[in-house]
């Protein structure tokens, strides 16, 4: 909740300064200890189950995110609104994980809409406490920025001027942020007795500090931060991470992760089904549209019930 809430602050000052980066910000109530509700976000995918279409090396090809979005936007003009949703979602995501130091970044934890609008979830992590190897982090890079997705942005594997038009779009949101580092110091220390394990102590605060640098110049800033873009596009960590992602992924579910031939996988839900008279269980296997069929004509039986 704390994490996307200083995200939303961060979305709120560059929407009052006329930039407007398409981020997805979810809602999330907690209502208790370990429980709560997110709110889902429709028409979504993860970037491990966009890269697995390519086999389990796809977080190494730089084809999958561009091919599928170009699936779900066939004509030229929605491509190209996709694609600029997805420049500006991405500025926005680098540059407010990066200040937030969020970590356990990888390709389950990235998520893509159709419409081109790239988001983070799960911020379990935040404030540059990452998870370990030993002694090596996991989130090696400064942020999640690798070469398929300066794929999309580029229209292909050669630099184009868009790439340009990326760069200057992050040092403009990171330096719009930085003009309110006190604002996002002072939220962050009213937080530091409610016993969230990262947030704790100043040398946490001082994370958000030395990310947000505001001894520097706008123009120091933006050197500074161009180099942080190419230290993550360089990074063979944060892809080693992914595909290491996809084997466990491949382990946990005893999938072979080899692209279907099919248009697209439609999950099977299995239903328990308890009847009341003669009293016996049976599990059914349903797919979601026959739920929906269920619901619609459930809700036309009861007008006057709030089905979930």
């Amino acid at each position: 909740m704390l994490t996307l809430q200083m995200i939303r602050i961060m979305n709120k000052i560059w929407v009052q300064e006329g930039l407007d980066m398409r981020m997805v910000i979810f809602r999330c109530f907690s209502t208790g200890r370990g429980r709560g509700m997110v709110e889902m976000i429709p028409n979504a995918e993860t970037l491990r189950k966009i890269q697995v279409e390519h086999g389990v090396t796809g977080s190494f090809k730089d084809r999958p995110l561009a091919d599928w979005l170009q699936k779900h936007n066939p004509e030229e003009d929605e491509y190209e609104k996709a694609v600029e949703n997805f420049i500006y979602s991405c500025a926005g995501c680098c540059v407010a994980t990066y200040v937030l130091g969020i970590c356990d970044r990888h390709n389950d934890n990235i998520m893509l809409k159709t419409t081109g609008h790239m988001f983070h979830i799960d911020f379990g992590r935040f404030l540059g406490h990452a998870q370990m190897f030993g002694n090596i982090k996991r989130d090696r890079a400064p942020f999640v920025f690798t070469s398929d997705m300066a794929y999309v942005i580029n229209g292909g594997d050669k630099p184009s001027s868009r790439f340009h038009d990326f760069v200057d779009l992050c040092c403009q949101a990171y330096n719009l942020i930085r003009k309110h580092t006190h604002l996002f110091l002072n939220l962050l220390g009213l937080m530091l007795s409610c016993g969230i394990p990262e947030l704790s102590d100043l040398e946490d605060l001082k994370y958000v500090y030395d990310a947000l640098r505001p001894q520097d110049s706008d123009a120091d800033a933006t050197t500074y931060f161009t180099r942080l873009i190419e230290s993550s596009l360089g990074s063979v960590a944060t892809k080693l991470n992914f595909f290491i992602h996809n084997l466990a992924q491949m382990k946990f579910t005893g999938s072979d992760a080899r692209p279907t031939k099919t248009p697209s996988r439609r999950p099977t839900y299995v239903v328990k089904v308890q009847r009341e008279s003669p009293g016996e269980v049976a599990f059914v296997q349903r797919t979601f549209e026959e739920f929906q069929e269920l619901h619609n004509k459930l809700r036309l039986l009861f007008p006057s019930s709030l089905l979930p």
